[in-house]
C-alpha cells in the first residue's frame, strides 16, 4: 500500500464482473432503480473500486452482485468518491455497508484466502 494511501485495508488488483443497482442517489432520484454493468479494478474486504460508464455522486447507495471465482456475492455499498477517467469511463470508490452480514462474512473469508495465497 502506498505511503500516502489512507485506506486501512489491503487491496488486490482484481478485475471482477459487477452488476449494480442504484438504491438511493441524493439529488438524482431519477437514477434510483437503474441497473448497470461494471467491473472492479481493485478489491478489499471493505470496498471496491468500480469501473463504470458514468459518474455517481458521493453518498449514492448501491446493491451489487460481484462474481469472485464460482461464487456471486450480493453486497451493498456507499459511493465515497467518483472520478471521470475519460469520455466513457469513471472510477467509483465504494465502501461496503454491512446490510447482509452473511454475505459480508463470506466475502471477507474468500478475500482472506486470496491474500494468504499471495504470501
Amino acid at each position: 500500500m502506498p505511503v500516502n494511501d489512507k485506506r486501512g485495508q489491503r487491496r488486490i488488483v482484481q478485475v471482477l464482473p459487477v452488476e449494480a443497482k442504484i438504491q438511493s442517489c441524493p439529488g438524482f432520484h431519477e437514477l434510483e432503480g437503474t441497473i448497470f454493468p461494471g467491473a472492479t479494478s481493485d478489491v478489499s474486504e471493505n470496498g471496491i473500486r468500480l469501473c463504470i460508464n458514468q459518474l455517481l455522486p458521493a453518498n449514492t447507495f448501491l446493491e451489487m452482485e460481484v462474481k469472485l471465482g464460482e461464487r456471486k456475492y450480493l453486497l451493498s455499498g456507499r459511493v465515497m468518491w467518483s472520478q471521470l477517467i475519460d469520455n466513457t469511463t469513471a472510477h467509483i470508490g465504494i465502501m461496503f455497508t454491512s446490510e447482509n452480514e452473511s454475505q459480508m462474512w463470506s466475502w471477507k473469508n474468500q478475500l482472506s484466502r486470496v491474500f494468504n495465497s499471495e504470501k
